[in-house]
């Protein structure tokens, strides 16, 4: 759902709410005519306290509905911004590639450099954090990436990105997309050891976005689908809402999502159609 739909739907609500108050008005006339002729105001004071959890219930909504049009805006504001900045980045990506492992070779070339090793590791780390900016063509999964790479790096791990569907296309929104890889990949990283490996791929089949990652790891539930219960964690007390949510957001669009477990490996398949 995009921006305009978001709008479409405020719309649709706001239009809901005035019909909906025309016909509490209606009501509370009811209400006092039958409480003056027949002198029971109870029915009144229940009329009252209805319209009052409706004002309530509809007030949230709308302002609920206003913060996501915000959001949308500030993010549409961000993405026109960058997008230039993301362009010129991947005209010079193959410059930079072919720079870095001519500098490579220069090292090794040099015995007895101390450093040269370290340097370089630090220097691809660097060239892969950025490289993760490139990975789509959505600003907002780009910076995702780039965040999550370097809180695997600190942790020892190595978040390896493979994507051969840049456009991502589903029905599911961009912040509901970012949700549902920022909950995956947080998962992964909170159950694999240190010095591991965490694959995850952004690939097509030409009428599904598909999300794929495995890390190492195992599966304390006595079903698979146990993991996507609310409440159930392997990690601590008062977790199991991320992939709680994965799961109500996928299956919210129609998608589905398969747990794997395969060779010491735990694999979530994410599958979103594409309408």
């Amino acid at each position: 759902m995009g921006f305009s739909d978001r709008r479409q739907l405020f719309k649709m609500q706001l239009s809901v709410l005035i019909i909906e108050l025309l016909a509490l008005i209606i009501l509370m006339a009811l209400g006092i005519y039958y409480s003056t002729s027949n002198g029971n105001w109870g029915v009144l004071v229940v009329i009252y306290l209805l319209a009052a959890m409706f004002a309530v219930s509809n007030i949230y909504g709308i302002k609920k509905m206003q913060l996501y049009l915000k959001l949308y805006k500030d993010y549409s504001g961000f993405k026109v911004t960058m997008t230039p900045v993301i362009n010129e980045m991947r005209s010079t990506q193959h410059d930079l590639n072919n720079q870095l492992q001519t500098l490579k070779q220069t090292y090794a070339l040099e015995d007895g450099h101390p450093d040269a090793a370290a340097f370089y590791k630090t220097l691809d780390g660097d060239m892969k954090m950025l490289s993760m900016f490139l990975k789509t063509d959505k600003v907002i999964i780009n910076a995702l990436l780039a965040n999550q790479y370097a809180v695997a790096r600190d942790k020892g791990i190595d978040l390896q990105v493979n994507c051969t569907n840049k456009q991502l296309q589903c029905k599911m929104d961009d912040f509901g997309l970012t949700s549902v890889l920022s909950n995956l990949i947080q998962n992964a990283l909170e159950t694999s050891p240190g010095d591991s490996v965490i694959s995850l791929e952004l690939t097509g089949d030409g009428d599904n976005t598909l999300i794929k990652i495995s890390n190492p790891g195992k599966l304390d539930a006595k079903s698979p689908g146990d993991i996507f219960r609310m409440g159930y964690s392997s990690k601590s007390k008062n977790r199991g809402i991320g992939l709680y949510n994965v799961h109500r957001l996928v299956t919210g669009v129609g998608g589905r999502i398969e747990v794997i477990l395969d060779s010491g490996l735990v694999t979530f398949l994410v599958i979103l159609p594409y309408s």
